[in-house]
């Protein structure tokens, strides 16, 4: 594996905790808020905002745009005490992932082509990210260790990489590879030379890990061409369809205890041959695991994206109440 630093290829930025300031003690953002389901976070495209939002008390928490950068992929650790942040500058094509929370190390930070998702290890220790440049029209996975800053390449499979999952018990990356027209669901365990396409079914795309390790998310076409999501166990077997509504479905995401699954959709208009409207028609939608009570949580004209569930903690120190 080729071995860098964070001075040399990839050179990963980030952010240090704010310090609280006073002389009484500094409010905390997330007491109070639930930490069962966890918080869904969900970019809004049109604010540049993050929003982590507690679907059961309907709190919001707020982070203005660090900088220029458009928010792509966030991810937590486990334990709610750090959270990554992949914003991209589609001009210079770069990507800086901020490391914000308790105890995160100091330093600026950038790494050179787009990001395309970011997943923190079950133990904290780790970030895994892909990314694909499109000026050397190439894609890869990379592996950074935080406390050393040591990152190394990962075999990435046939094709750009989409985003990544980590697995719970922290042996393997669920990833999508484009190959040719089609999109594949991959699997990485970590140490291993080459990924397995983990199970047959062409044009299935960001898979999620379910909580406890057993079942895997993932959103495909179904028989009427309308993209839905789907679940399998982790072996690949036992496909099972879970959704069937006019919703055009795309990047789910598993609540912290199982219960909900978080998903980005659009409303179709029929009269545009069953064609997504590409602006203002695209919120965050929920689902229970079983694939009842679909539900949206923002409103379209929004075009809020899903981005992860988190549980609340220290990352969110400087977060503001809406």
């Amino acid at each position: 594996m080729l071995r860098l630093t964070l001075g040399a290829g990839l050179m990963v930025i980030i952010l240090a905790m704010a310090c609280a300031g006073g002389s009484g003690p500094k409010a905390k953002p997330w007491l109070g808020l639930s930490s069962t389901r966890g918080l869904i976070l969900y970019s809004e495209p049109l604010t540049g905002d993050i929003v982590a939002m507690d679907i059961d008390s309907g709190r919001q928490l707020r982070r203005p745009p660090a900088s220029e950068d458009f928010t792509i992929a966030v991810d937590c650790t486990p334990d709610g005490h750090l959270a990554v942040r992949a914003g991209v500058d589609y001009a210079d094509e770069v990507s800086r992932l901020l490391v914000t929370g308790e105890g995160a190390p100091d330093g600026p930070v950038k790494v050179q082509g787009i990001v395309q998702g970011v997943t923190w290890s079950p133990d904290g220790r780790r970030i895994a990210l892909s990314s694909y440049d499109s000026r050397t029209a190439t894609s890869g996975l990379w592996l950074a260790d935080v406390a050393t800053g040591q990152v190394s390449s990962l075999p990435a499979g046939p094709g750009p990489a989409g985003p990544l999952s980590w697995s719970p018990d922290g042996k393997q990356l669920l990833f999508t590879a484009t190959q040719g027209n089609d999109t594949l669901v991959y699997a990485l365990e970590i140490g291993q030379a080459e990924p397995v396409q983990l199970f047959a079914r062409s044009g299935a795309f960001e898979s999620d890990w379910s909580p406890d390790g057993k079942t895997l998310v993932f959103s495909a076409a179904d028989a009427n061409s309308q993209f839905q999501l789907f679940e399998v166990n982790a072996d690949g077997s036992g496909e099972k369809q879970l959704t069937a509504s006019d919703t055009s479905k795309a990047s789910p995401r598993w609540s912290e205890d199982g219960s909900t699954i978080a998903f980005a959709a659009t409303i179709l208009v029929p009269q545009v041959s069953r064609v997504a409207v590409r602006r203002h028609n695209l919120a965050v939608w929920l689902v229970n695991a079983d694939g009842t009570g679909e539900r949206s949580l923002t409103d379209v004209a929004l075009d809020a994206w899903p981005l992860a569930w988190c549980r609340p903690g220290p990352w969110l120190e400087g977060w503001t109440e809406k």
